[in-house]
């Protein structure tokens, strides 16, 4: 529309330009061209700087001009202007584009031209189409007319429904006031009700039983975990009950304790009886351990009149029991187990089984009442003594009243075994499996019990019965036991099974060896020395040193595996140096006649005794021919492979003392020939030089 609007108007400004005269419209043409090349860089600024560049010819044709019209060129600027506007907004302006893109659809539709006839005729085009246009829209709202008229009926219609209802409503709240301010007021009646019940509820539930524990507590049910629970409910809402006392509810307070007094007494009652039952119950020997008793004694504790009786009634059943299942166990044995009579011909083994199965019912019973009267085996176990010696000593008790019942056929059948022909072994292994178990005893009901005073009594009669066995042995050792010693000097029988006694008496771990062992040696060693000295009385003093020194040998062997000193000891080894000095002597006066040097050692030590007043040379048996042939005889005996020692030497148990035999006498003999040498060569006892030639230590050397 303004494109054609803007060829209309250069169409008209053509034809009015056409009629100026030629030298005006010359130059006004230069000026116009000027201003249309400016308009064009306003209408396209990237193609003004080339128009900008186009030579625009402004040399007047003639040689005198005119001053345009004022009018004329206010009209081309305002042409000019609005051509670039138009062009200029249609970069910008969608809704030109949109116009052009119209105008151009017509010419196509209609196949019209561009000329202008048709450019005239399309403003009227134009209006008509408009005018179809808004027929269109005009006939579109019609129906959007009628709805709207509709809605409008309605909405006057529900306004007068409002009114109405407005009216009614104000009606309806005069009428409802009064019952409104009512159902409030009861509201808050009820919001009180409802707390003062929830305060009620609350005082019950703290401070009553419920039905359910009412009729735990009663008889109608069995005693089980729901009475314990109710019991213990009901003795806390007891203590509870007395913080009403220092408050303004005293009167509540003491309803509430003396009702829950009077339910606690009869639950009391009813416990009392049910835990006589069920410790009557107890009577077999194999226990069903149940918490429920261990319950009962734990609220018990509270009554202690009922408590101790419930604890005799405990005890009286429990030494029933114990004491039937000792009598079964000796006479008839268990599950599995002979009877422990049939071993009473072997007295240890017998008194084993009596001290194994006592001991086991000691451990029993013990573990049984800390379970069900002291709540578990930790207080058992335990040794502090500040925090649970009540207990401990409450259990001991218990434990000494139930093992009562055994101290009399225990006491029985002990005399009858120690009435018997008891060897003195067998008695120190009673006794010792007696000391060994008393402590044991000791440790689990205490010193002060009956049971464990009758063990000590017993250990001092088995004590004295040993000791009388013993001195009685030692009495026939010395007396009835004197034996003629054998070819091979071994100890006799009598002293080996004394040793026998001495080793099974070492070897047994005792609580008491230190002065078992004192009291043996101190009764024996004496006995067996004797012994073995009156045995040795007929023989000679080698085969004496001999024999007595296999004895002593034997014992101090015996006493040294076991790290034993004693005072007697350190005398039996002081009579074997003496024996073993016996020894060597005779090794020594043995070798010296197998040599053949006895003759003139023993004139040499004749010679010596009698002060060597005289030269050597001129005493009885040294003269120089009678050692020149002694001499020769050594020489072949050194030459000789076999040299023996004493014949009683090779009945020398120990190796040690054979060897040390062998040595001093050799030692004796070398010591003698170098004094023997020494005078020999000292010229005033008149022998020639060098009639002694042999050197002692190859002697010694030769010998050993």
């Amino acid at each position: 529309f303004f494109f054609f609007f803007f060829c209309q108007s250069m169409e008209q400004s053509t034809s009015a330009l056409s009629s100026s005269s030629s030298s005006a419209s010359k130059k006004t043409s230069g000026k116009a061209s000027t201003a249309i090349a400016t308009a064009s860089n306003k209408e396209n600024p990237s193609s003004s700087s080339s128009m900008s560049q186009l030579p625009i010819s402004s040399t007047p044709t003639t040689s005198t001009t005119t001053a345009p019209s004022s009018a004329l060129v206010n009209k081309l600027n305002k042409i000019v202007r609005g051509h670039n506007d138009l062009f200029l907004s249609s970069y910008t302006d969608s809704g030109i584009v949109m116009a052009l893109k119209g105008l151009s659809e017509i010419y196509q539709q209609e196949g019209k031209q561009n000329t202008k006839f048709e450019r005239q005729k399309l403003r009227n085009e134009i209006e008509k189409r408009s005018i179809a246009v808004n027929n269109k829209f005009l006939q579109a709202f019609v129906p959007v007319k009628q709805r709207l008229l509709e809605v409008d009926a309605k909405v006057n219609e529900m306004k007068r429904s409002c009114e109405n209802m407005t009216q009614r409503l104000l009606a309806a709240q005069e009428d409802t006031s009064a019952l409104i301010t009512k159902t409030t007021k009861l509201q808050e009646d009820k919001d009180i009700l409802n707390a003062q019940k929830s305060v009620l509820l609350a005082f019950k539930k703290q401070y009553q039983l419920t039905p359910d524990e009412i009729a735990a507590l009663s008889g109608d049910r069995p005693l089980n975990d729901d009475f314990f629970s109710a019991f213990s409910r009901l003795r806390e809402i007891h203590e509870q009950s007395k913080r009403l006392l220092r408050t303004q509810r005293q009167r509540a307070g003491l309803d509430i304790m003396n009702e829950m007094m009077a339910r606690e007494e009869k639950a009391y009652e009813r416990l009392y009886a049910w835990t006589q039952a069920q410790c009557r119950s107890l009577s077999t020997q194999s226990v069903d351990r149940t918490k429920l008793l261990q319950k009962a004694f734990s609220a018990l504790k509270e009554r202690d009149v009922l408590y101790q009786y419930s604890l005799n009634e405990y005890t009286t059943t429990r030494r029933l029991a114990v004491s039937r299942g000792f009598v079964d166990a000796l006479t008839r044995g268990g599950e599995g187990m002979k009877p422990i009579e049939y071993d009473s011909h072997d007295a240890v083994l017998y008194i084993s089984g009596i001290l194994g199965w006592l001991h086991q019912a000691m451990a029993s019973e013990r573990e049984l009442a800390a379970r069900i009267i002291f709540k578990g085996t930790q207080m058992a176990d335990d040794k502090d003594k500040k925090n649970n010696g009540n207990q401990t000593q409450t259990l001991h008790e218990l434990l000494d009243g139930v093992l009562e019942g055994i101290c009399r056929p225990l006491k029985s059948r002990w005399e009858q075994v120690l009435a018997s022909d008891l060897s003195l072994i067998a008695c120190y292994r009673v006794a010792d499996t007696l000391s060994l178990y008393k402590e044991f005893t000791k440790e689990l009901i205490g010193e002060n019990s009956k049971l464990y005073t009758l063990m000590c009594e017993l250990g001092e009669n088995t004590h004295a019965v040993f000791l009388s066995l013993l001195q009685k042995y030692a009495y026939t050792l010395r007396t009835k036991n004197v034996e003629i010693p054998a070819n091979d000097l071994y100890p006799p029988h009598a002293l080996e099974s004394t040793l026998a006694i001495l080793q099974e008496v070492l070897e047994t771990k005792s609580t008491n060896t230190d002065s078992i062992v004192e009291m043996l040696l101190n009764t024996l060693l004496d006995p067996m020395v004797q012994m073995c000295t009156l045995c040795a009385a007929n023989l000679s003093a080698a085969e004496m040193a001999v024999f007595l020194l296999n004895c002593f040998h034997r014992i101090c062997s015996l006493l040294d595996s076991f790290t034993i000193t004693n005072d007697r000891l350190e005398m039996i080894e002081a009579q074997m140096d003496a024996h073993i000095d016996t020894l060597m002597n005779a090794q020594a006066q043995y070798l010296g006649n197998n040599t053949g040097l006895s003759d003139v050692l023993l004139a040499f030590q004749t010679w010596q005794s009698q002060g060597s007043a005289a030269p050597m040379s001129d005493f009885p048996g040294l003269n120089e021919s009678a050692i020149l042939s002694a001499l020769a005889s050594f020489d072949d005996f050194l030459a000789s492979a076999d040299i023996d020692i004493l014949p009683q030497g090779v009945h020398l148990h120990s190796a040690s003392v054979r060897q040390k035999v062998r040595n001093g006498a050799v030692d004796m003999l070398c010591a003698t020939l170098d004094e023997f040498k020494i005078e020999c060569l000292k010229g005033e006892n008149g022998y020639s030089n060098g009639i002694v030639k042999w050197d002692t230590q190859q002697i010694k050397t030769l010998l050993l």
